[in-house]
């Protein structure tokens, strides 16, 4: 799933303003202690949210035009993402469109590291290296966790398919 690589070193990804999201209604609540179920995030729609931070919107611009929302994911050790699949509801209330219509890419923004876990359609992914982009298509189940000692960095892109700048027979 993995179909392309770009420079990333020049993002300063660590600075910017994380807030802890809570995905309680992810996973059985008997399965997981609640001080594992949140995911720190940068999240945001709007292109001017962007403009503090380099290099993140000439990126976005080169995959998706227009793109819909961006998120940046730093996950603390300890913390995981538990069985899902996207859902897409902001895009879908907001296009009209339905899920097969959407589509989200992830970055891996710094070089895998021990404990660093991402599985997609029953698929481990380790060994990844920093700019790694991989597809994640609607209704595949997907997990991310951290059980390493270092903080774990994705970035999220999400738009419409029709709007992906990349030949599509290279994702899936």
């Amino acid at each position: 799933m993995i179909f392309a690589n770009i420079d990333v070193s020049h993002l300063d990804f660590k600075s910017l303003p994380y807030k802890i999201t809570d995905q309680n209604d992810t996973w059985p609540k008997h399965l997981i202690p609640v001080e594992g179920r949140g995911i720190t995030q940068y999240f945001e729609s709007q292109p001017e949210s962007w403009e503090p931070y380099p290099g993140f919107q000439e990126i976005m611009d080169s995959l998706f035009h227009p793109y819909v929302d961006s998120f940046v994911n730093r996950q603390e050790p300890g913390q995981y993402y538990a069985p899902h699949t996207d859902k897409f509801e902001r895009m879908r209330k907001r296009f009209g469109v339905k899920v097969k219509d959407c589509l989200r890419i992830m970055i891996f923004l710094e070089d895998w590291q021990m404990g660093h876990y991402f599985e997609i359609g029953k698929k481990p992914f380790t060994d990844w290296k920093a700019g790694d982009i991989m597809a994640i298509p609607p209704n595949v189940v997907h997990l991310s966790m951290n059980g390493g000692w270092t903080q774990k960095y994705t970035w999220q892109i999400q738009g419409l398919r029709k709007d992906f700048k990349v030949d599509m027979s290279k994702l899936i």
